[in-house]
């Protein structure tokens, strides 16, 4: 049996507790000249590594290099190996009177109590020993530590809903999300996940001296996302403010009493107006695209035209100019009552009307193009269509007057309207 784990017997018959500081000299002494060039140097280290890995039977042991230096990991084998083979680590600290002292020993303390993450520098740290197995153990001086905790994979996941509630206790906006890591400190630990989008970022830190619980949100929002990812995390931090109370749920059952909210809003009313309106401008036309980093003068013009399409199949599309595709089959008779020459009243039909967000082209069907007076601005381009030399439809630019606008109505305005409408 004792073959099988070569561990065991290297350890216990063979006095391998001390192999790893071996090891480590001799990776040391493998720096001098390797005639077989980066296979051989991988190979020793792979050679060697293995041999580490067999020394001890508790814990698995890791090597990796940076710069100059060797970083050695040790992972428990099996449940329960640490403490077979316990590991200890006794520091001493010490921390005065000033207040980068007082912020450095709460920190220290916060960790102790809750778990997390630490580093005091040398002006803290006075010694510390180390009682490790494999010779990795002893007792050093000076130097910086930094402390973390290793987080442990909860499994199954806990159900998590965050909630908003009213002076009342009603509720009036939830979120719902997965807790999947947890640490443990003498005190008590910290939770740790995400909503559903995985925008909002969630942290529970859990007294049991008072049962109490400390509830930290931080979120962002992703280089990529549509706008109907987003709105559901819009919408619950639009209401996380005064007069409303944060509370939150696990598997169902409300944890604690609800916590105030500072008065300050977190998404204003225009920035969650605006997406709502992109995801409503993407739901009724079937078009998909990210949500812009942020939107020019003239894209937000082109959003409100594509809100007044959608609600009214009209718009007054302004005096910017506008391109018009042309076919010279299909709108031969339209094309021969221009003028190139001079202002003039135009009625144009676009088989494919669209506007333009960002740079993502909305398309809007079939639309008739009223112009009481405007100029050819392509005239070139106008001529070919017009004698019939153009073998494909031609993009046609046309500039309203002055006094004049560019109106728009669409042909089957029905086709993109609300269901409920």
């Amino acid at each position: 049996m004792m073959i099988k784990y070569p561990a065991v017997p290297r350890y216990f018959l063979l006095g391998a507790d001390s192999e790893v500081v071996q090891i480590l000299k001799e990776l040391n002494a493998e720096q001098g000249i390797l005639h077989g060039g980066a296979p051989d140097a991988l190979d020793r280290f792979v050679r060697l590594s293995e041999r580490l890995d067999e020394a001890s039977p508790h814990y698995k042991i890791d090597l990796a290099r940076s710069d100059r230096e060797y970083k050695v990991t040790l992972r428990p084998r099996y449940r329960g190996a640490e403490l077979d083979q316990p590991i200890s680590f006794v520091p001493q600290l010490q921390f005065g009177d000033s207040e980068f002292d007082k912020e450095a020993a709460l920190r220290y303390q916060e960790f102790v109590d809750f778990g997390g993450d630490v580093e005091l520098g040398e002006s803290h740290v006075r010694s510390f020993t180390v009682t490790a197995p494999l010779g990795l153990g002893g007792y050093f001086t000076g130097g910086s530590l930094r402390f973390s905790s290793n987080r442990e994979d909860l499994n199954p996941a806990l159900n998590i809903k965050l909630l908003l509630v009213d002076g009342q206790g009603r509720i009036v906006s939830s979120l719902p999300g997965s807790l999947t890591q947890r640490i443990s400190g003498q005190a008590g630990g910290m939770l740790f996940g995400q909503d559903l989008t995985g925008f909002v970022r969630i942290q529970i830190r859990l007294d049991r001296r008072t049962h109490r619980w400390k509830l930290n949100l931080d979120y962002s929002l992703p280089s990529s996302a549509l706008p109907a990812t987003v709105l559901p995390v819009l919408r619950f931090l639009r209401k996380a403010k005064t007069p409303n109370y944060l509370a939150f749920s696990l598997d169902g059952i409300q944890i604690g009493e609800p916590c105030a909210l500072p008065s300050r809003e977190v998404v204003s009313e225009e920035a969650f107006r605006t997406v709502e309106q992109l995801e409503r401008i993407q739901a009724l036309t079937s078009t998909s695209f990210a949500l812009p980093r942020e939107l020019t003068p003239d894209d937000y013009a082109a959003l409100l035209r594509c809100i007044d399409l959608i609600d009214r199949g009209r718009i007054n599309a302004g005096r910017q100019s506008m391109i018009i595709t042309l076919s010279p089959h299909r709108d031969i008779e339209t094309l021969n009552s221009l003028d190139l020459d001079r202002p003039t009243a135009m009625r144009l039909c676009s088989p494919d009307y669209y506007e333009e967000i960002a740079g993502n082209r909305i398309y809007f069907g079939e639309a008739n193009i009223s112009l009481r007076s405007a100029l050819i601005v392509n005239k070139s381009e106008f001529r070919s269509a017009l004698d019939g030399s153009a073998a494909e439809d031609v993009r046609v630019e046309v500039m309203p007057v002055e006094g004049a606008s560019i109106e728009v109505d669409l042909l089957s305005p029905t086709d993109i309207r609300d269901d409920t409408e």
